[in-house]
């Protein structure tokens, strides 16, 4: 290829990155700015779209009045509310940008209300239909996470349990068919987060500050370790789910699995005691 046609190449594609290139004058126009066609689709659909995004803003404090215009005021409260959802800002009401006014952050640790009770069992529908097991009570307790992050990880989604805008997007809009064949357990993310869960427990017992130093093999106390995985994780989602859930440092969910690891002669004997 010549220098000449290496340059038009490398300008049109940068004005196509930095979104200047035309719809006209290029096939891949920006999706977030080409609407939803089907067949009852109606232009007075875009007004009435118009009413509805106004109404949603004002409501949520970001629209002073509705003009029935997508002006510039109302762009300007679009990026606004962006930027508080941690979106990208750009002005376009796409499907995240809809998901996010339309629906609530959903997680365990969320204050129980009428409004969010209701959402989550819109949540629970569609994890429902998705055939997952949920029951479906407007209570986002343990197996609505579970639930939650299966579907997460089936679409290559982060499996944090929190219902956003992402997630949102996908429950409630176009996505691609699901085979039949749920990978979740099979992720490279979840056997990560075993290891660092078995790992932690690992480093508790053996740098135990107690004064209980243990005589075993590697091997030894590893196999300790993943027994003691299989206690610890439901007893510290019982005890500090929510709180876990609410870090932003993410190795900081794994430091309750060390103090397991500190305690693990009482665990273990505590398991004896009971099957015995």
């Amino acid at each position: 290829m010549e220098r000449r046609t290496w340059v038009r190449f490398f300008r049109k594609f940068t004005r196509l990155v930095r979104g200047k290139a035309n719809v006209t004058s290029s096939r891949y126009a920006p999706l977030s700015t080409l609407p939803v066609l089907y067949e009852s689709f109606d232009t007075d659909l875009l007004q009435d779209s118009i009413d509805y995004l106004q109404t949603l803003l004002q409501k949520k404090g970001f629209l002073e009045s509705k003009t029935g215009e997508f002006d510039a005021e109302t762009k300007l409260a679009v990026e606004e509310f962006q930027k508080a959802s941690e979106l990208k800002v750009d002005g376009v009401v796409g499907q995240l940008t809809w998901a996010a006014l339309l629906c609530p952050v959903l997680c365990r640790s969320n204050a129980i209300s009428e409004e969010l009770t209701t959402h989550i069992r819109s949540l629970q529908i569609c994890l429902h239909q998705e055939r997952l097991k949920v029951k479906v009570d407007g209570v986002f307790g343990k197996h609505t996470e579970r639930a939650l992050k299966r579907f997460q990880r089936r679409y290559g989604l982060q499996a944090d349990g929190i219902c956003g805008p992402i997630t949102w997007s996908l429950l409630l809009g176009q996505r691609p068919e699901w085979d039949g064949k749920d990978k979740a357990n099979l992720s490279f993310v979840f056997v990560a987060e075993q290891i660092l869960i078995v790992m932690s427990i690992f480093a508790g017992i053996y740098f135990s500050p107690l004064g209980e130093k243990i005589e075993a093999s590697f091997f030894e106390i590893l196999a300790i370790a993943y027994s003691l995985s299989c206690l610890g994780q439901p007893l510290i989602d019982q005890l500090m789910g929510e709180r876990l859930a609410s870090y932003d440092f993410p190795l900081m969910r794994y430091a309750p699995y060390v103090i397991v690891g500190f305690l693990w002669r009482h665990l273990l004997h505590r398991v004896v005691l009971i099957f015995s």
